[in-house]
């Protein structure tokens, strides 16, 4: 399920005993993926790319905290390179051109 929301991030929530499984996107405020090319169409993919993570690939393993930002130019740590590498490859991988040169330069 994809849910459009208000909520601050955009974020995959994985199927737990007390979450069902969805992808929620922001649409309102200063981090809107809702019709802000090419960031919505990155959100949308790398989302989908922790769900298929999740789904295909034995699930998400959480080494280490990401922290409230894990934007593509500032550092991580090493325990979240591993989710969030993953879905930023997924949605490059899979969006290609459509993200224009920061994103797939």
């Amino acid at each position: 399920m994809v849910r459009v929301t208000s909520a601050e991030i955009s974020r995959y929530v994985a199927p737990s005993a007390w979450e069902y499984e969805r992808i929620e996107i922001t649409a309102t405020g200063p981090n809107a993926a809702i019709w802000s090319p090419p960031y919505d169409l990155f959100t949308l993919a790398h989302e989908y790319g922790h769900a298929l993570h999740q789904g295909a690939l034995g699930g998400i393993h959480k080494y280490g905290d990401c922290g409230s930002s894990h934007r593509l130019d500032q550092p991580i740590n090493v325990g979240c390179a591993f989710s969030e590498g993953f879905a930023d490859y997924h949605a490059v991988a899979t969006m290609g051109g459509e993200l224009g040169a920061y994103y797939s330069g």
